[in-house]
């Protein structure tokens, strides 16, 4: 009897693990929800792939995507390996605030900030001068359409233990070849200066960062048409974002989050290609009793591929935003400014909206006025963030 059933138990995994592997090969995942990129996809088979090893490289990567639980099961790894932080590294750091520590893939640095190393200038400096290139090229084959480009520096750009920068927004701008009043940076030159405008467990700017972001691109953009908000407000405590859900410490770092609220005009929403109540839930968080667990997309709006606000504001022009998820915090203050703000971001405006994102006809199409290109170091490097036709 005991025979039979630990044969059938073997037989019962064998089949869930055939079903899962199949499962994944014939429905892949389109999205790595956990890493927010997008999945890698089973290869198609090549005699030359395979015999190179590039076939087998790329079907470990798909599969270590696709297979089910992967993402929870890697999730799970991190929260148990990092108990280490309790007893240890969270202790050291508090009693060494000017210095950098790192566990695995976490990095801390002020006693509890989550933060990124710094970058310097020559390990991005080949992929800087790609993306100028194709940039340049870009305004050069639309020369009557004004572009503006907003660079965002980050813990990245800073060394927060000797202070130096490290150039990369600078050495951008300097090479794009735009009038100067058509690019601008969200300047970073400390430890200090990133305490006040970004959050401690998250990679994006916090409430100050973002209205602080949002003046400088309506300055840069030549609007005066400005929201002026109330707050900051109280909206839910125990938000554990980004860079501490990828570490798996959810449990250990966690903060409050607040926002401010703006006075939005009615505005009809459109996230590819369905209608929307609203973007994110900057207007019904303060109608809802309990708005329960927030985050950074949650609450702004999520790296959607393609984002549609109409306000109707008559002659006040269209605008094109071509960004990725810093840009979330401040899109709907954006749009309260312009008749209608096109907002695509290219790692999903295909997947999303099932074609590729065509920037000539897209521009003609939606009477394009203005482009803004806004976003941080990756941003300006990833080839997926290539506009087409640029290159």
């Amino acid at each position: 009897m005991k025979k039979w059933l630990d044969r059938a138990l073997t037989l019962l995994v064998l089949l869930a693990m055939l079903a899962g592997l199949g499962r994944a090969l014939l429905r892949p995942k389109e999205v790595n929800i956990y890493e927010n990129r997008t999945a890698n996809q089973p290869p198609a088979f090549s005699v030359a792939a395979f015999l190179s090893g590039a076939y087998q490289d790329a079907l470990e990567a798909a599969l270590t995507d696709q297979v089910p639980l992967a993402q929870r099961l890697e999730k799970g790894y991190q929260q148990v390996a990092n108990t280490f932080l309790r007893a240890c590294l969270k202790k050291l750091v508090a009693a060494h605030p000017n210095r950098y520590f790192g566990y695995h893939d976490l990095t801390l640095f002020g006693g509890d900030y989550i933060v990124y190393r710094p970058i310097d200038l020559d390990q991005r400096q080949e992929a800087l001068d790609r993306k100028i290139a194709a940039l340049n090229a870009l305004f050069a084959k639309y020369p009557q359409m004004p572009f503006y480009v907003y660079y965002v520096e980050k813990d990245t750009d800073v060394n927060f233990e000797s202070g130096d920068l490290s150039g990369m927004s600078d050495y951008l701008l300097d090479r794009l070849q735009l009038p100067e009043a058509q690019k601008s940076a969200f300047r970073l030159t400390s430890f200090d200066e990133f305490k006040r405008w970004f959050y401690r467990t998250d990679h994006h700017w916090n409430w100050e960062g973002s209205l602080r972001g949002y003046r400088e691109v309506m300055a840069l953009l030549g609007s005066d048409s400005l929201l002026t908000p109330t707050g900051p407000e109280f909206i839910a405590g125990g938000m554990c974002g980004s860079k501490a859900q990828v570490s798996g410490g959810e449990s250990i770092f966690q903060e409050d989050f607040y926002a401010y609220r703006y006075p939005f005009p009615e505005m009809e929403i459109t996230i590819s290609g369905k209608p929307a109540e609203d973007y994110g839930a900057q207007s019904r968080v303060y109608t809802a009793d309990d708005y329960g667990t927030v985050s950074y997309s949650s609450f702004y709006g999520g790296d959607d591929g393609e984002i549609i606000f109409r306000t109707h504001n008559t002659g006040a022009g269209n605008l094109l935003v071509i960004g990725e998820s810093f840009d979330n915090a401040i899109l709907k203050a954006l749009a309260s400014g312009f008749e209608n703000t096109y907002s695509v971001d290219l790692r999903y405006y295909e997947h999303d909206l099932g074609k590729p994102f065509d920037f000539a006809n897209y521009i003609a199409a939606h009477e394009i006025d203005k482009v803004l290109l806004i976003g941080n170091i990756d941003y300006f490097v990833m080839d997926e963030f290539l506009v087409e036709g640029a290159a």
